[in-house]
C-alpha cells in the first residue's frame, strides 16, 4: 500500500493542508514549528487512532477550533477520514462509518 495523499483541516499547527506524494520517496524539511512533527503525528493517528504526544484528543484540534479532519488516500482505491471533536472521533474507512468516543 502507497501513501498518495494526506489532508488536514484544523489539526494542531495548520487551518488546512493538502499534500500530495508524487514519488516513492519523500523528504520533510522545514523549519522549527512549520509542521513537520504535526504531519507525522497525522499519519500516527490515521493508523493507530491515538497520538504519540498526547492522550487527550482535545489538544490534536488547532487552538480555537471546535473539530479537526484527517483524511489519508492510498492506492487501490483505500482511504480514511477522521473527524475529531469534542470527546468523539468519527471514522470513516472505505466508506464505511465508526464513531469512537474518547475514554
Amino acid at each position: 500500500m502507497r501513501l498518495l495523499s494526506v489532508e488536514l483541516k484544523n489539526f494542531r499547527c495548520f487551518p488546512t493542508v493538502s499534500l500530495h506524494f508524487d514519488h516513492r520517496i519523500t523528504l520533510i524539511e522545514g523549519l522549527n514549528g512549520s509542521g513537520k512533527s504535526s504531519l507525522v503525528e497525522a499519519l500516527y493517528y490515521a493508523c493507530y487512532f491515538k497520538s504519540f504526544r498526547t492522550n487527550h484528543g482535545a489538544e490534536l484540534i488547532r487552538h480555537g477550533q471546535e473539530a479537526a479532519y484527517i483524511k489519508i488516500i492510498c492506492n487501490d482505491d483505500q482511504y480514511i477520514q477522521i473527524g475529531l471533536a469534542d470527546k468523539k472521533r468519527v471514522v470513516r474507512f472505505n466508506g464505511k462509518l465508526f464513531i469512537i468516543r474518547f475514554a
